[in-house]
C-alpha cells in the first residue's frame, strides 16, 4: 500500500475530489484538484499524475497538469471529473465545469498526449460544444473514452432537450490526424424529465460503440435508471 503525496501542496485544493484514473496497464494514475488556485485565479483546477517507477515498486509524482492562460477564469474547475487514460496511457482527458468559452458554465473536457507510455503528457486540445449557450455543464459529470482514444464522451448534466433540463452526453471523435471533432450528443428522451443525464456517471465500451449514462434524478427518492445507447439509440 502507497499514499500519494504532492511534494509542494497548495492549500484548499480539493485534491481527489474529481476522482481518480488510472492508466489500464496499471502504470499511471491521475487525480483531479478542482480547487487549485493557478497564477492568481481562484479555483481554476489542476490534474496531477503519478507514474510507477522503473522497478515497480512504487508510484512516484510525475506531472501538474493545469489550464492554459488564455483558458484561465475564476472556477474553470479543472478536475471536476474523474480524469480517464485511453490508447494504452498515451492519451489523459479530464473535465472543467466552469470553462465559459461557449458560454457561461458550458464546461469543457480537456485532453493531454504523451509521445509514449514514459513521457509526459503535453496539453492536445480542448473539447466544447459547437453551440453558445448559458450552462450545460461538460465536464462536472462523468467522462469516457474508447480503448484506443479515438472516442471521448462526456456528461453535460443541465443540458436541455426541447427547453427540458434533461441532461445529455457529448461525443467526440479522433479524425484521421487525430484531432477530435463533436460527432454527436446523446440525448435521453424528453419524458425523462430533469433527469440530470450524466451527472455521476457515463461509460463507454472499449469499442466505443456503446455509450451509457446514470439518470440521477429520474426517479425521485434515489438515483434513476441507466440509458444506454448503441446504433439504435437509446
Amino acid at each position: 500500500m502507497q499514499r500519494l503525496t504532492l511534494p509542494n501542496p497548495p492549500q484548499y485544493i480539493g485534491r481527489g475530489f474529481g476522482g481518480v484514473g488510472m492508466a489500464e496497464a496499471g502504470n499511471k494514475i491521475a487525480l483531479g484538484s478542482h480547487w487549485v488556485d493557478v497564477g492568481g485565479v481562484s479555483h481554476a483546477g489542476a490534474v496531477y499524475t503519478w507514474k510507477l517507477s522503473d522497478d515497480g515498486a512504487q508510484y512516484e509524482y510525475d506531472q501538474e497538469l493545469l489550464p492554459r492562460t488564455e483558458d484561465l477564469t475564476t472556477n474553470l474547475y479543472l478536475g471536476s471529473s474523474q480524469p480517464v487514460f485511453a490508447d494504452s496511457g498515451r492519451l489523459l482527458a479530464a473535465g472543467a465545469q466552469g470553462d465559459v468559452e461557449m458560454g457561461a458554465s458550458t464546461g469543457a473536457v480537456y485532453v493531454w498526449r504523451a509521445d509514449n507510455a514514459s513521457a509526459p503528457f503535453n496539453f492536445s486540445q480542448k473539447l466544447v460544444r459547437n453551440d453558445v449557450q448559458s450552462s450545460g455543464k461538460i465536464g462536472e459529470g462523468r467522462i469516457a473514452a474508447s480503448q484506443n482514444g479515438s472516442l471521448i464522451a462526456a456528461g453535460a448534466f443541465q443540458e436541455k432537450v426541447e427547453g427540458v433540463s434533461t441532461g445529455a452526453v457529448f461525443v467526440w471523435k479522433a479524425n484521421a490526424s487525430g484531432v477530435f471533432e463533436l460527432f454527436q450528443r446523446l440525448d435521453p428522451p424528453v419524458s425523462a424529465g430533469v433527469a440530470e443525464v450524466g451527472r455521476y456517471s457515463v461509460s463507454m465500451s472499449g469499442s466505443g460503440t456503446l455509450v451509457a449514462a446514470g439518470a440521477a434524478n429520474m426517479e425521485r427518492g434515489g438515483g434513476g435508471p441507466d440509458i444506454l445507447w448503441g446504433d439504435g439509440g437509446p
